[in-house]
């Protein structure tokens, strides 16, 4: 359970597939799962929102974290249409690609992921029903973690980039 947190925990790289896939042969139930994914976000924020809000209060006014934090954001964000208007559902979006293009802490920053996770890993569960073979299950997951904002996209109008 510990190395499933720890995969759910790690900033980069397939930790949430990964430790969904562990959770998996464990076998953990998936209220355990969505549990240790909700304390990994937890401990992150314990951990992380101390220096997140230091460099928020005073990363402006430092000229080397100012241009870093652009750049990394920038970084982040490649392939993304800025917003033409500040709406909500365009940023949301902007950061789920943050999410999904940096790390979970970054777009931890911005807004929390448990309901994303909750997706994912009832897709993961799905797929599992179909297929006992991790790698068709993995792919079901990567499919779903690119299939299913543009979906979103299509039927909820308010997720659109011209909304307003």
């Amino acid at each position: 359970m510990a190395l499933v947190l720890a995969l759910f925990f790690a900033p980069v790289g397939p930790g949430v597939p990964a430790g969904v896939l562990l959770a998996r042969h464990l076998p953990l139930t998936p209220a355990a799962t969505f549990g240790l994914y909700a304390l990994s976000d937890a401990i992150a924020a314990i951990v992380c929102h101390p220096l997140f809000a230091l460099l928020r209060r005073h990363g402006r006014n430092v000229k080397p974290i100012r241009w870093l934090g652009r750049r990394l954001l920038s970084l982040a964000m490649i392939g993304v249409r800025a917003p033409e208007s500040g709406g909500t559902a365009h940023a949301l979006s902007r950061i789920a690609t943050v999410g999904f293009g940096v790390d979970v802490y970054t777009a931890g920053m911005m807004a929390t992921d448990l309901l994303w996770f909750a997706v994912l890993l009832g897709t993961s569960l799905a797929a599992a029903s179909i297929a006992d073979d991790d790698r068709f299950i993995a792919l079901v997951m990567i499919v779903a973690m690119i299939v299913i904002p543009r979906l979103a996209r299509r039927f909820v109008p308010a997720l659109r980039p011209d909304a307003r």
